[in-house]
């Protein structure tokens, strides 16, 4: 037989083999948030995320003594790493294209409502107001800047917090790792934030659910659906999974940090697309913080995300706002949809 020949069935026969191992694999758990993965390639690549999961939290996990954060926080020498950085870049960018209802240094706040690493129980008075006027002293992206890869506060009791970005953040990490090494088709979802690129293990164009935003998890449901087979991050921001109640009011965690007071505006929840994870989630937040009405003030400068905001009239009823970007993505006939695939 032609040599040339059998080397041609040799080689014939390893690319036939590859592209049948070539299958949708999923990676999910729960580590200080739930996390869901899915894509399409020749072997399962949960050892790659697991070490993706790891230098994230390493970098930018407040919770942990040793990150990169908590050193940066308590003014500890610490060398930079790229994680860290890119995130601050682009949290300083959220905080200055929003006016500030994104703010990077918003820590010390969340923390004295309760929703952030630390307890601020000790510093209360019986005044709130005297309360978050002290804070608000040393809260201000401006106050912190970024040279030659070093952090220089203006005070050192600013405080950084990236968790309003994390999940987010996450997200685009996994991406682009699956980017690089040629997978075509994923969905990462990562706290509730998604990135999607390319088809599902149907070859159809990914749907992501947007939730009706209600206090009741029991009332909880689809109340639209967006779909895509462009490479989209999705990030949806709302007071509906994390608030606490006490003397008979509510305390929702989305902190407006030019009050320092809990937001408790009118949009209920604020889904935005961009192609970037990091910044929808961070936009979707300060969208929250705003308002609708102070909402209408930024959306020049906003023009380059598209997005869904959930309000209710006076009556209670869900109403929409959307651009018209958010607009073509959405499933025309959703309940339809719904139903195909709850079946």
């Amino acid at each position: 037989m032609n040599a040339k020949f059998v080397c041609f069935c040799v080689f014939s026969c390893f690319l036939f083999s590859c592209t049948k191992e070539v299958k949708y694999y999923e990676y999910s758990g729960n580590n200080h948030t739930y996390y869901k993965i899915k894509y399409e390639y020749n072997k399962p690549l949960d050892v790659e995320i697991t070490d993706i999961f790891k230098r994230y939290y390493k970098s930018l996990n407040p919770f942990d003594s040793t990150s990169v954060i908590s050193y940066v926080n308590y003014n500890k020498k610490v060398v930079l790493d790229s994680i860290f950085i890119n995130a601050l870049n682009k949290s300083l960018y959220i905080s200055n294209i929003t006016g500030g209802y994104f703010d990077v240094t918003c820590a010390p706040i969340v923390n004295y409502w309760g929703f952030g690493f630390e307890n601020n129980a000790e510093i209360r008075t019986k005044d709130i107001a005297i309360d978050i006027d002290s804070i608000l002293e040393f809260v201000g992206y401006k106050k912190i800047n970024l040279v030659n890869n070093e952090l220089i506060k203006s005070d050192p009791r600013v405080l950084v917090n990236l968790s309003g970005i994390g999940d987010g953040c996450v997200c685009d990490m996994i991406g682009n790792f699956l980017d690089d090494i040629g997978v075509m088709n994923y969905m990462i979802d990562v706290g509730g934030e998604i990135l999607v690129k390319g088809k599902n293990d149907q070859k159809k164009k990914w749907t992501i659910g947007i939730r009706k935003p209600d206090d009741n998890l029991l009332n909880q449901s689809i109340y639209r659906l967006l779909e895509s087979d462009q490479k989209l991050a999705i990030a949806t921001s709302g007071d509906y999974m994390n608030y606490y109640i006490k003397d008979g009011k509510k305390y929702g965690h989305i902190i407006n940090p030019k009050t320092g007071y809990p937001a408790n505006q009118d949009i209920l929840s604020a889904t935005v697309v961009y192609k970037e994870c990091l910044i929808a989630d961070g936009i979707a937040t300060a969208i929250m913080a705003m308002g609708r009405n102070e909402f209408e003030n930024y959306k020049d400068a906003l023009n380059f995300i598209d997005y869904l905001i959930i309000f209710s009239d006076n009556d209670g009823k869900y109403l929409i706002e959307t651009s018209s970007g958010m607009d073509s993505l959405l499933v025309k006939d959703y309940l339809s949809v719904l139903y195909e695939t709850s079946k």
